[in-house]
């Protein structure tokens, strides 16, 4: 199982590093930039990290993290996903009307040596620098790819499907999921962590959805009722390596890719993990 990796000082007690944030709204439609993480991932609170925008529509924000992590990037009414490690240091541009469709990040050209480390708390190269915005990138496309497109998702409409049809809908956006992941990982460099993090993305959704379908479909479809599932439709679970996936659960990097409920789809239930995790 992967986990965040930490650095620790005296005590045991884990040393945060900096994820900095720099960049520029065109046309601003509200006056700051929010960035939105968990300090404590078994408490539904959220920490907020928040900047004002200069004149120009600039903005610095450093983000304390211990580890590589997921966060959520908040202007007004938008969100968009962030992966953040300590060291990351990203120039991030989007327009104030449309943000989800115009979010870009590039690696900062930050100079290496003293005033990095002290900047960062860490001296990272060029290439991990672009990895960073590289994951951050692949984030932003594959929410509007798979995430914003109603035909890769359970509702509103899937969820009128009776078995069979939902488990072929299921199996065909895991598969253009898992391509969508490999050829941007072909093509563009990812850290480790980021990979098994995008790819637990795919396996945790896949998992809960199919878990989720019978009650889900029940609440939506309420002209019909209960499905009556094949004796062996949640034989899935006891399927090698599903519960201990080799992965981390991408809310929490819990042990159990289903054991985790964040609603990073429309059709999860809750806003945060579950004290399972």
């Amino acid at each position: 199982m992967t986990t965040p990796l930490l650095s620790y000082g005296q005590a045991g007690k884990p040393v945060a590093g900096l994820a900095v944030l720099t960049g520029r709204v065109n046309g601003a439609t509200t006056d700051s930039v929010v960035v939105s993480l968990r300090e404590n991932l078994l408490e539904p609170a959220e920490k907020l990290f928040r900047t004002r925008l200069s004149s120009k529509g600039e903005f610095r924000l450093a983000v304390p993290v211990s580890g590589p992590t997921k966060a959520d990037l908040v202007y007004g009414d938008d969100v968009a996903p962030l992966f953040l490690d300590p060291g990351t240091d990203m120039d991030v541009r989007f327009r104030g009307s449309d943000m989800a469709g115009t979010l870009k990040f590039k690696a900062n050209d930050v100079p290496t040596g003293l005033a990095t480390k002290l900047r960062n708390g860490a001296n990272l190269t060029d290439e991990q620098r672009q990895q960073a915005a590289n994951a951050n990138n692949y984030l932003v496309e594959a929410d509007a790819q798979f995430v914003e497109n109603d035909d890769f998702q359970v509702l509103p409409d899937n969820i009128q499907l009776y078995e069979a049809p939902f488990l072929s809908f299921l199996e065909y956006r895991r598969k253009h999921e898992f391509e969508f992941l490999e050829d941007h990982a072909a093509r563009q460099s990812f850290t480790q962590d980021f990979y098994n993090y995008a790819h637990a993305e795919v396996v945790y959704a896949y998992a809960n959805d199919k878990l989720t379908f019978q009650d889900l479909r029940e609440q939506v479809v309420n002209t019909e009722g209960r499905l009556k599932m094949a004796p062996d439709y949640y034989s899935f679970l006891r399927e090698p390596g599903l519960l201990n996936e080799p992965r981390s659960c991408p809310a929490c990097s819990c042990t159990s890719a289903v054991a985790c409920a964040r609603p990073w789809r429309r059709s999860m239930p809750y806003r945060t993990c579950q004290p399972t995790c």
